[in-house]
């Protein structure tokens, strides 16, 4: 809905003020989600301290003892009584943990979201066999994992020294000299970790339907790819990098 409004602005804007859409420029930038920054060990014990929040006395009866020591101090407090050595060890833990929790309580809280967000850590953390559930290597874990709890679709970048949890807004301008304002005419939110390329390949079709009158887009090196080549000569359009 924002989007169709925006679109439907920019079109009478840009014939009212007679703004030239032939040469247009298109850049990205990180945004950061307003999210708490958990280390991995906080994380996992965060999501398993809000599951546990449903559970109801019988459940309490049999997972209360091993889930004690978190819930006593809290995520953040627990993680900072920690020394690096026993990261190794608390990993160890907390498999076991997910493992007879998941077990317990896969059937009668499955349809809240606690339990939605406690499963895809689950999966993401650990191979889990029929027997156990091991946490994986630091090596395996992927930018597109639960960065929060109150942020789903957040996801991790480092770009150069700059590190980020969020996502990146991508946003094109028209950039005639001729013209006496400039506007924008496509604003596009992603995940954080894709490709300025791939951004281009799925929003040149749309900016095009949009701005028919494009000849030149210019962008930075990380936007060339083979694709969007293929798309420039298709829709006979410069890209100029």
């Amino acid at each position: 809905m924002l989007e169709r409004t925006f679109d439907n602005l920019t079109a009478g804007q840009l014939k009212k003020l007679k703004i030239k859409t032939d040469i247009q420029r298109t850049d990205s930038g990180l945004i950061s989600s307003n999210i708490r920054k958990y280390s991995r060990v906080q994380l996992l014990i965060e999501v398993l301290l809000r599951l546990s929040r449903l559970f109801d006395d019988a459940d309490k009866d049999v997972l209360s003892e091993q889930i004690k020591p978190y819930s006593k101090l809290g995520s953040q407090k627990y993680v900072y009584t920690l020394k690096s050595s026993d990261l190794t060890h608390e990993l160890k833990k907390l498999g076991k943990l997910y493992y007879s929790v998941y077990q317990h309580v896969k059937i009668k809280y499955s349809g809240s979201d606690e339990f939605r967000v406690f499963e895809r850590v689950y999966n993401e953390h650990f191979t889990i066999t029929e027997e156990a559930a091991t946490a994986k290597p630091n090596n395996e874990l992927d930018s597109s994992m639960l960065q929060s709890p109150d942020d789903e679709d957040a996801t991790y970048r480092k770009k150069r020294d700059q590190e980020s949890k969020g996502f990146t807004i991508n946003a094109t301008e028209t950039a005639n000299p001729d013209n006496d304002i400039q506007l924008l005419t496509d604003i596009a939110v992603n995940k954080n970790n894709i490709d300025d390329s791939k951004i281009l390949e799925k929003r040149a079709e749309k900016i095009v339907e949009k701005t028919p009158d494009l000849k030149e887009l210019h962008t930075d090196g990380g936007y060339g790819s083979e694709a969007v080549e293929q798309w420039m000569k298709k829709w006979k359009k410069t890209i100029l990098i």
